[in-house]
This record gives C-alpha cells, sequence and structure tokens, in this order.
C-alpha cells in the first residue's frame, strides 16, 4: 500500500543557528516524521576543543549532528593562517560528499556561511535539491556562492529578492524561535519595576570585549540598574571573580550566566528596559519583534560591515543606539544606558510602532518551502 505520508530526510547546515533551530522546530509541527541532520562546527574555534554552543543545541533537539571540518576563504590574516585555511577546503569538501552520500537528503537547507558550501557543492553535485535562507541584510560570500547552486533563495527582507535574478526567490522573513513568537503573539508586557533592567549579551559563545569593558563599568551600572550579564563559556570563571569582587551593596545586582535557553532568553528580553550587545540578524530580530530599547555594538571584523547595517535598520527607527567597538569605552557605555533608561518611553514607543511591521511565520513560512521541494524526493 502506498504511502500517503512518507517522511522525508532534510540535511540542514550552515553558520546561523537560531533561524536553522526555529525552522527545525516549526518543520517537526508540519511533519512530525521528518529525519533532520545537521552539519556544523564541532568546537567553538578550531583551535580548542571547547564544544560548540550548535552542537549541543542541536543534540538536545534530538537532531543528528555531524561534524565538518573546512576551511574559508579569507582576504586577509596571517600569510599561515591563510595557508592553512586553504588546505582544509578539500578536507570539508570531502567529508561534506560522503555525509551527503550517506545521508541522501531529499532537500538540504543551508543557513549560509563557510560551513555550508562543501554540503551544498557536494548536493549539487549529486543532483539533490538545496533552499538557502539568506538572514543579514548584505549578502555574504558563501550565500552568494551558494545562490549559485541553489533551486530556491529565501530572504529574510523584501529587498533582497532583487539581488538574486537568476534563482526562483522567496520572501519568507526571518524565522524565530517558538518562544519569541509566543511572546510576541500573547503580547506579554513587562511590569514596571523601581529598578531598570539591563541584559547584556554577546551571543551564545559570549562577546570577550564586550565583558571587557562592561567588566569596568559595573560601578556605575549597578548603581542605576540591576544587570544580568551572558558572558559566554570561556569567560564565565573571569566573570565570576569580577562579581565576587564586587562591593557587598551591589554584587545582588549583578547576575552572571554563562548562557541562557531559549526560554530563560525569551523572559530576559521581555524583562529588560535595555540590551545591550552584537547586532546579528536574529539578534536585532528578536529585538525588534518585542519592540525592546538597545545599544549595539557591532562585530567589527562582520563580513561587509553587516552587524553595523544590521543595527542602523533600529538606530533609524529610533530604538536604539550604535557604539563602534572602536570607540566603546566604560564611561560611553555608562552614558548611552543612562541615556536610554531616561528616555525610555521614547525608546519605547519607537520600537513598539517598529515592531507591528516585522513578520513572526519566517520559521512556518520556511518550513512550507523545503516542504514543497523535498516531498517530490521523499521515499
Amino acid at each position: 500500500m502506498k504511502n500517503h505520508n512518507p517522511a522525508i530526510r532534510v540535511l540542514f547546515t550552515g553558520g546561523h543557528l537560531t533561524p536553522a533551530v526555529a525552522t527545525i522546530a516549526a518543520l517537526k509541527r508540519h511533519v512530525p516524521n521528518v529525519i533532520v541532520h545537521f552539519v556544523g562546527r564541532k568546537s567553538v574555534f578550531d583551535t580548542t576543543d571547547i564544544t560548540s554552543h550548535e552542537k549541543e543545541t542541536i543534540e538536545h533537539m534530538g537532531v543528528s549532528f555531524l561534524p565538518l571540518t573546512t576551511g574559508r576563504l579569507m582576504r586577509a590574516g596571517l600569510f599561515v593562517d591563510i595557508v592553512s585555511s586553504l588546505i582544509k577546503v578539500p578536507i570539508g569538501f570531502i567529508m561534506a560528499f560522503w555525509y551527503v552520500l550517506n545521508v541522501r537528503p531529499d532537500v538540504v537547507v543551508s543557513f549560509g556561511g563557510y560551513i555550508a558550501v562543501p554540503v551544498v557543492l557536494a548536493a549539487w553535485i549529486l543532483a539533490i535539491p538545496i533552499i538557502t535562507h539568506e538572514q543579514t541584510h548584505t549578502i555574504g560570500l558563501g550565500t552568494k556562492i551558494i545562490a549559485f547552486f541553489a533551486d530556491v533563495v529565501c530572504v529574510s527582507d523584501r529587498k533582497q529578492m532583487r539581488l538574486f535574478p537568476f534563482v526562483r526567490v522567496v520572501y519568507t522573513g526571518l524565522p524565530l524561535r517558538d518562544r519569541i513568537v509566543e511572546a510576541v503573539l500573547k503580547k506579554r508586557i513587562r511590569s514596571k519595576k523601581r529598578r531598570p533592567s539591563i541584559l547584556i549579551t554577546g551571543g551564545t559563545s559570549g562577546a570577550v570585549s564586550i565583558n571587557a569593558i562592561v567588566y569596568q563599568a559595573l560601578p556605575e551600572l549597578l548603581v542605576i540598574a540591576d544587570v544580568l550579564h551572558q558572558v559566554g563559556r570561556t569567560s564565565i570563571q573571569q566573570a565570576l571573580r569580577v562579581q565576587k569582587a564586587l562591593p557587598v551593596n551591589v554584587r545582588h545586582a549583578y547576575t552572571v550566566v554563562e548562557y541562557m535557553d531559549e526560554k530563560a532568553y525569551r523572559n530576559a528580553l521581555l524583562a529588560s528596559d535595555v540590551i545591550v550587545g552584537r547586532s546579528g540578524a536574529n539578534t536585532v530580530a528578536e529585538i525588534a519583534t518585542l519592540g525592546k530599547s538597545a545599544i549595539f555594538i557591532p562585530l567589527p571584523w562582520a563580513s561587509y560591515d553587516e552587524q553595523h547595517k544590521n543595527a542602523q535598520v533600529l538606530e533609524k527607527a529610533g530604538s536604539a543606539t550604535i557604539i563602534r567597538q572602536e570607540r566603546v569605552t566604560p564611561e560611553i557605555l555608562v552614558a548611552a544606558v543612562k541615556d536610554h533608561i531616561v528616555r525610555r518611553d521614547i525608546f519605547e514607543t519607537s520600537g513598539t510602532v517598529f515592531a507591528k511591521d516585522m513578520k513572526v511565520d519566517g520559521a512556518d513560512a520556511l518550513a512550507h518551502e523545503i516542504i514543497s521541494l523535498g516531498k517530490a524526493f521523499a521515499v
């Protein structure tokens, strides 16, 4: 008897974990028997043995994680680093080809980045359908390469559609995690508290350079607000030492965490008056969707200055302030935080107005594209 609801096999890969997680969750809702694999980085950095957050997160979701070692095309850096990276490129392709050949997915889904390039090339050689999603406002080199081999390019911004004239382009919006969408749909409002609350985060791995500035700014910040600081795995011990060294009368106002899961992060966003951190596409989108006030310190070495361009969207909307990393000092950070607290109603009103135009069903829209492309190849 013919199976009218066959399972489809989907292989995810790419450098942007958050939208991948959101899309996998949506895909499982629509196709409960979907078989999912994820190709990514096993370690935080190539030179360390520290397990990557993506590996832990993906395995926690019950998804098969396939570690890939590959190189990237570096435009600058030490000669030895450039050569070392180039040597890893063919290694990455061989590993990717082996994974794709063994998994035999019905569709490969890429979220950009150098890690996805060999996987997409292997899928193209094996005539497997490919979908790629671009999250940022600027198109990275990895996505530019991948788009030439993709069957469908999905984008977060309608303006990006004209950048891919040679392939089918679909505006899905940015896939948002379930907890964020739930918070928006339920219109949860943070209750006004006596003391303002600041959330400081450099992403899932933390940001060492931001952390260093925050440590110096803490004596003044803790006078005016409670601070929740996500520091990342590599900085947690130092942050705990800083916390212990604080005066007893303000120590209770400084909370340090290594990492926050989806629920904890959602709650922290909702409870915060000001968010301080990097401006990756997902961070900006989640802050924008919740109508929050933010101070962005864009990653200075992000390709094509993409983080600065992401942050500019909310700066122009009136809900965010941008501080270039080369300019940020403890004094400048404290002054920006004070400004956001004093003018809190203005920043929040601007954020709320902008949030009304945010698309929140990106994960479902992308999942439907995956199902549509993959079901014809399902066995």
